[in-house]
C-alpha cells in the first residue's frame, strides 16, 4: 500500500466469487508485502478498513457484484443476502 493513504481490507475471491481469505486493516503508506496463500484466487476486492468485520465476511462467503458495482454478500449457511 505504498501510495495508499487510507487503511484498507482486501477480500480474495475464487472464480466463483467465493471468499478464499481476507487481509484486514492494511497499513497506509506501508511497503510491507502481503503474500497471499490462495493459489486459486481469481480476484481481489479492496474495501475501507473494517468492512470485513462489519459485514462478517469469512471464508466461503459469496460476493456478487451487479452492473452498478454494488456488492451483495451471501453468508455461508444463510438463506438471504446482506447488502452493505
Amino acid at each position: 500500500m505504498k501510495n495508499t493513504r487510507i487503511p484498507l481490507d482486501a477480500i480474495v475471491v475464487d472464480k466463483n466469487n467465493r471468499v478464499l481469505e481476507t487481509i484486514q486493516n492494511m497499513t497506509p503508506m506501508s511497503q510491507k508485502v502481503h503474500y497471499l496463500t490462495s493459489k486459486k484466487s481469481a480476484g481481489l476486492i479492496e474495501t475501507d478498513a473494517g468492512f470485513v468485520d462489519e459485514n462478517d465476511i469469512r471464508k466461503g462467503t459469496e460476493i456478487i457484484m451487479n452492473e452498478l458495482n454494488e456488492l451483495n454478500i451471501t453468508m455461508p449457511g444463510s438463506k438471504g443476502t446482506a447488502r452493505p
